[in-house]
């Protein structure tokens, strides 16, 4: 199987809140990428476009996210993370 994924981001810190908090954040996330069977299957007319908003925040157990993310085959998701970056 084969797999290619390219995801171009940006992640603002708009609040600094001390002490508990030591950063709110804002990000987003454009992304294309797919899996293949074999290698001659590749074709970048294949890829699956999506895009990820998300907020979160830096914490004393770790960072805290959720986002919201779609993808243009008319999959989305609510994403929540605690303690990890995804």
């Amino acid at each position: 199987s084969y797999m290619g994924v390219a995801r171009l981001g940006y992640l603002y810190r708009f609040a600094r809140i001390p002490p508990a908090l030591r950063g709110i954040y804002v990000g987003t996330w454009a992304e294309g990428g797919n899996t293949w069977d074999r290698g001659r299957d590749i074709d970048a007319g294949d890829l699956v476009w999506a895009g990820t908003l998300a907020l979160g925040a830096d914490t004393g157990i770790g960072p805290v996210w959720v986002a919201y993310g779609a993808a243009d085959d008319g999959d989305d998701r609510v994403y929540v993370a605690i303690g990890a970056l995804f």
